[in-house]
Formats: structure tokens, C-alpha cells, sequence
């Protein structure tokens, strides 16, 4: 009799967890789906609606370390201000906060300066430290996501690359840093599991970040002009497939060197990039035309509509022909 009643209650919090997960999986999707989008309103709904579902608690995983994090729209008129001196943190074992605004401004400042936090843009932090964040005077509303952890080696790991590099982060919506901070936000969303995919998250979140501020190390006309540089090249060859060979050749440079700087100075593969661009001339085309798949897929390089459909379908997370009669 025992042993019927506690079968019965192990399959219904099975039953359970399959049915919140299978659900957040559909939401996570969704997010993915709009970063790569790059639509930022939908973007901020989808992730509202996530934590609605979970609530906002503490999460703790492993041995030493937890996640936590939060969504959140704070309006003109409401206290909002924390002194990172007076969270009641360990010094001993401190923890970072990243906090990505999506709409709004908030304000962030040390001893010596203080920064807008606009949309687009993140602060970070290690608690406790000299600095405050808050909802300046000025600033109609500040919408945005966090994630905080307390890991030893990474945040001390990351505090480095804070001094070296500052508090204010630039980082688009559709960035993979953004990516990888909404893992961490799917993580802590669908509950505890595997902790080594949980603490393997959060050392993707690290080396992303490094990855990230290494890019923005070099000026944004750099950036641009390795961007638009391969850019061009596809557009100039979309009917045929182009390798990154083609590029490295260009550039009298081997494969491997050319990848290596290519990622060191944009912050992306490119390859993946080369690949984007022939989407988003599918997209275009999807929207603005009424050619056929087979046509689409030929005109940028993707040979046919199985194949664009498979790429479209990993990439943005719906079918050509779902995304045509979304936009139309």
C-alpha cells in the first residue's frame, strides 16, 4: 500500500516536470527565436511571461555556488537603489551581477563616475564593492533582465576583466552574450538539474563575456570593416556557396589565422556570419517577394528549399513559410 501511494506521487511529480519544462522549453524557444529577430518588444514580453511562471527565488546548485536571477520595470516615482556595500555579501566569497536593460535607462555609478545603463547596454558588478545602481531621477521607467552567481573562481575571473575594461557593457539584443545570459535564465527558470550543465553554463557565461569585451576592444570601425568586408564579398557571389578559404585567400592569409583574427576583432565565427547574411537576404526576399522557396534558396546560396528550410528552422526557430506569413 506504501510502496502504490509513493509510485503514485513519484509519477505525478514526474508528470509534473514534463509538463513545466516541455512548456518553458516552448518559451525558451520563443526567446531565442526573438533575439535572433532582434525584436526587442516581444523579446521583453516573452521573458516577462517566464518569470511569471517561475516566480523570483533564490536557486542554488552545486557545492559553492548558486544562480539567481530576475526580471523587472521599475517607474519614475519608485525608490530604486542599491549601494553595493550594504547587500550583506561575503567579501570572502563576493558574487557578480549582470543586469541588461531592454528598455529605459537606469544609472550606475562608482566613487569616482557615473554612466547611464540606456537599452542595449548592461552594467556589471562584484558585491560587495564601491558602487551603486538605482533609477535615475531623470529616467521615465527601466526595464530589464539579471543574473547573479557567486562562484569563486569565475568572479574573481570576472572582476579582472572589470578592471581592466569597466562597468558598462554594449551588447545587442541578438548578441550571443545576450544568448548566454538567457541560458542562465532558462536554467534557473526550469528548476534544479544536472549541476555540471549548470556550472558549465555559468563558465559559458564567463568566457563570453571575456570573448565579448575582447571584441569591443578593438574600435567599432575595425569591427565594421571586417563585418562589411565579408559581407560585401557574399553579396557580390550570393548565387554560389563561398568557404571562409575564399576570404582568407582575399586576404592573403591561411584559414585558420584569418578565423582566428576574424573572431578576435568581431566577436563572431565567420563562417556563421557568412551564413547570416544569406539569411537575412532570405528574409528579405520572404517578405518583400513573392518568389517560391526553390527560388529564394538558389538566389542566396542555400541550393534548395530543403536546405533553407532545415538552416531557417535551426536558425530562427520557425519555418520560411511561417515566418512569411508572420511578417506579411
Amino acid at each position: 500500500m506504501v510502496s502504490d501511494i509513493y509510485n503514485a506521487r513519484a509519477k505525478v511529480t514526474q508528470y509534473s516536470r514534463r509538463v513545466f519544462y516541455g512548456r518553458f522549453v516552448q518559451r525558451f524557444s520563443r526567446l531565442i527565436k526573438l533575439v535572433r529577430m532582434k525584436d526587442i518588444e516581444r523579446l521583453q514580453q516573452e521573458i516577462a511571461r517566464t518569470f511569471a511562471a517561475r516566480g523570483n527565488g533564490a536557486y542554488r546548485v552545486g557545492r559553492g555556488w548558486y544562480l539567481h536571477a530576475g526580471y523587472e520595470t521599475v517607474k519614475h516615482g519608485e525608490t530604486y537603489s542599491w549601494d553595493g556595500l550594504k547587500r550583506g555579501a561575503d567579501a570572502e566569497h563576493p558574487y557578480f551581477i549582470w543586469q541588461y536593460t531592454l528598455a529605459g535607462c537606469g544609472g550606475f555609478s562608482t566613487a569616482t563616475q557615473t554612466f547611464e545603463v540606456p537599452a542595449g547596454h548592461a552594467f556589471v558588478a562584484v558585491v560587495p564593492s564601491a558602487h551603486r545602481y538605482f533609477l535615475p531621477p531623470t529616467s521615465p521607467s527601466w526595464t530589464y533582465f539579471w543574473v547573479t552567481f557567486r562562484h569563486d573562481y569565475i568572479t574573481s575571473r570576472l572582476r579582472d576583466c572589470i578592471g581592466a575594461n569597466g562597468h558598462i557593457m554594449q551588447a545587442d539584443s541578438h548578441s550571443r552574450l545576450v544568448a548566454r545570459g538567457l541560458s542562465l535564465l532558462e536554467i534557473w527558470s526550469r528548476g534544479r538539474s544536472d549541476a555540471w550543465e549548470e556550472e558549465g553554463a555559468l563558465f559559458g557565461f564567463m568566457l563570453e563575456t571575456e570573448r565579448h569585451w575582447r571584441a569591443r576592444s578593438y574600435s567599432d570601425g575595425e569591427r565594421e570593416r571586417w563585418l562589411e568586408d565579408a559581407r560585401q564579398y557574399v553579396l557580390a557571389h550570393m548565387e554560389r556557396v563561398v568557404d571562409v578559404d575564399e576570404l582568407a585567400d582575399k586576404h592573403a592569409m591561411s584559414r585558420s589565422y584569418y578565423t582566428h583574427r576574424f573572431k578576435d576583432i568581431t566577436g563572431r565565427s565567420p563562417a556563421l556570419w557568412m551564413l547570416q547574411v544569406r539569411l537575412e537576404e532570405a528574409t528579405r526576399r520572404l517578405v518583400h517577394t513573392d518568389q517560391k522557396l526553390d527560388a529564394i534558396a538558389r538566389a542566396t546560396g542555400l541550393q534548395n528549399a530543403n536546405h533553407l528550410c532545415k538552416v531557417f528552422r535551426r536558425h530562427f526557430h520557425l519555418s520560411p513559410g511561417e515566418f512569411r506569413r508572420q511578417m506579411k
